[in-house]
């Protein structure tokens, strides 16, 4: 009886203590796991040359390349590729996208902030993980590179506005003339 009863007073001084803490957590400062938002990168190959069936550039992305052309040596922009996922306060979030002639894989992490129009994104990284290789077949195109061809491209942090889309970066691509444009779209919570 007298363990049953320290082990209740136990288990309620703890219980106490959490919801004390609980209630005196800041605003805008979500526990892992809360805080969803649904986050669209974009993947932009700039260069000075019209191609033939580019694909044009939406709307959104249009407005954020608008914002930093003056700043970039290129005339034209082609949409590559996006990935759009549901990414949750302080959880790491996964992109796979298709490049040109290579494949990338970004990550990145966000927490909440005091203002709920506003992410911190605290960890950016690109990084090429797989490359075209020269005379490949159209049946093995994409082959699994030597471990030395994976290659950091842009790595940042940065505050986004919600529902803004924003420059993440750009880096050239070797030897072609042309550059990735690295655009992301934090959309409101709940959509």
């Amino acid at each position: 009886m007298h363990r049953w009863l320290a082990t209740s007073l136990a288990v309620y001084a703890l219980a106490a203590a959490n919801l004390s803490a609980a209630e005196s957590k800041p605003q805008g400062q979500a526990r892992p796991g809360e805080g969803s938002h649904m986050l669209n990168l974009a993947l932009i190959v700039a260069g000075k040359e019209v191609k033939e069936g580019m694909q044009p550039v939406p709307p959104p992305v249009a407005k954020a390349i608008q914002d930093i052309k003056g700043f970039l040596p290129y005339t034209n922009y082609e949409l590559q590729d996006t990935a759009v996922v549901r990414g949750v306060n302080m959880t790491p979030i996964h992109f796979n996208l298709v490049g040109p002639t290579s494949r990338y894989q970004a990550a990145l992490q966000y927490q909440l902030t005091e203002d709920p129009k506003k992410l911190n994104v605290f960890k950016f990284d690109l990084v090429r993980t797989y490359e075209q290789r020269a005379g490949s077949s159209a049946q093995n195109f994409w082959e699994q590179p030597a471990p030395d061809s994976y290659r950091e491209v842009l790595s940042t942090a940065f505050l986004v506005n919600v529902g803004e889309p924003i420059v993440v970066g750009t880096s050239r691509l070797d030897g072609t003339g042309t550059a990735l444009v690295v655009i992301l779209t934090v959309m409101p919570a709940g959509t």
